[in-house]
């Protein structure tokens, strides 16, 4: 039997939350499926089934062939007290593969464009974001038989490296015969990499297809207004848009307020009544740092109350998710207020993020489940 990714109506359950709601797909061997969809829709939670981090409540997930898998956070997923080298040999380690050890590590290394006598014998800290992400990829390399899972491999870089990343995977895709996931909330991320798209949207496909059809004729509203906001659609392109790759910080700004207006006015627009959500912005703890530092920033420590009994974030809003929308306006009246919202997990996050963009929230951003919090601020406490 050929290597592949076989999901049929696929269930997860996080207590109340439905996380994945009967989701199918199959990826065959030589087929890249772009997994598309707004933060907290279950992407993330399909390739965990898959790798058999989580365990379906319905349906099935079954891979055919040895997994690689690599993870969308490059800070947390290696271990920090080894050598890069080691790291991405831990697969052939773990197989007890002593013959040609180095030689595929060294391959490994030039396949994702990283220098093996440079950085080989480097520690993680001492790489840059986008030299990680490469690191988590070439261990998932070494690792795949076949089958390729990458986790939103971008979501944390800035928008350079995000380019070079695309590069690297579209010339992986191009040289390899794997059946690949590639999981990401930016469609024109893998406009050039993926054969197929699938966009999901609270648990569910909502559409897919052949990736050319979906993009040259999108059906659903999430689909159209997900490539009307994908950042520099042509940027991600390789040939003759490549000057397009380096973009001046005004220029992006003017281009992000851009597309900030098309999503605003698609969200008033009349004549197609499918509900869709006005996605919060996730950032980098240095940005974090910057707006805490700017002032004026009511951060939310969003989570259940037996986990705040067990603990929380000194000077944070304490705010149950059970309790958002009872307590948010006295916290912040001010629809405009900037938000800043953190919590032990990323879907949860999001989760509140999404609530507060629905209640009429202009300024939220998500900076939970990813990183460490950065520092104390001092903020106003719930009404009672």
């Amino acid at each position: 039997m050929s290597c592949g990714i076989t999901v049929c109506d696929l269930k997860k359950n996080y207590r109340h939350v439905e996380a994945v709601r009967g989701v199918s797909f199959e990826i065959g061997h030589g087929q890249v499926l772009g997994l598309i969809g707004p933060s907290g829709c279950g992407k993330s939670t399909v390739a965990k089934a898959l790798a058999g981090l989580t365990k379906p409540d319905g349906g099935e997930a079954t891979v055919r062939g040895r997994l690689g898998f690599a993870s969308q956070d490059p800070y947390s997923s290696l271990c920090p007290g080894m050598r890069v080298r080691d790291i991405v040999a831990e697969p052939l380690i773990f197989r007890r593969e002593r013959v040609g050890h180095e030689e595929a590590v060294r391959e490994a290394f030039s396949q994702v464009r990283l220098d093996f006598d440079k950085l080989s014998n480097r520690l993680p800290h001492e790489l840059s974001g986008g030299e990680r992400q490469r690191v988590a990829i070439a261990r998932a390399l070494i690792a795949a038989g076949g089958v390729l899972i990458l986790d939103e491999p971008a979501s944390m870089l800035d928008y350079d490296t995000k380019l070079e990343i695309a590069d690297v995977l579209r010339d992986l895709v191009k040289n390899f015969d794997h059946a690949v996931l590639l999981i990401s909330h930016d469609i024109g991320f893998v406009r050039d990499i993926a054969t197929h798209i699938a966009v999901m949207r609270d648990g569910l496909i909502v559409e897919a297809g052949g990736a050319d059809e979906v993009f040259r004729n999108p059906q659903r509203r999430l689909t159209k207004t997900l490539l009307s906001v994908s950042l520099d659609l042509g940027g991600y392109l390789s040939g003759d848009t490549a000057p397009t790759k380096r973009i001046g910080g005004i220029f992006m700004k003017v281009i992000l307020l851009l597309f900030l207006s098309i999503f605003m006015l698609a969200a008033c627009g009349a004549g197609d009544s499918e509900p869709y959500i006005l996605e919060p912005v996730r950032i980098t703890a240095q940005q974090a740092e910057e707006m805490i530092a700017d002032g004026g920033v009511i951060i939310l420590d969003v989570r259940t109350q037996d986990e705040f009994n067990s603990g929380h974030i000194e000077d944070a809003v304490l705010l149950p998710l059970d309790q958002l929308r009872e307590q948010i306006e006295a916290v912040a009246p001010d629809l405009h207020q900037t938000i800043l919202i953190y919590c032990r997990s990323g879907n949860r996050s999001a989760t509140a993020a999404r609530e507060l963009i629905d209640l009429g929230y202009t300024s939220v951003y998500d900076f939970g489940g990813i990183i460490d919090w950065p520092g104390k601020i001092v903020v106003p406490s719930p009404v009672t």
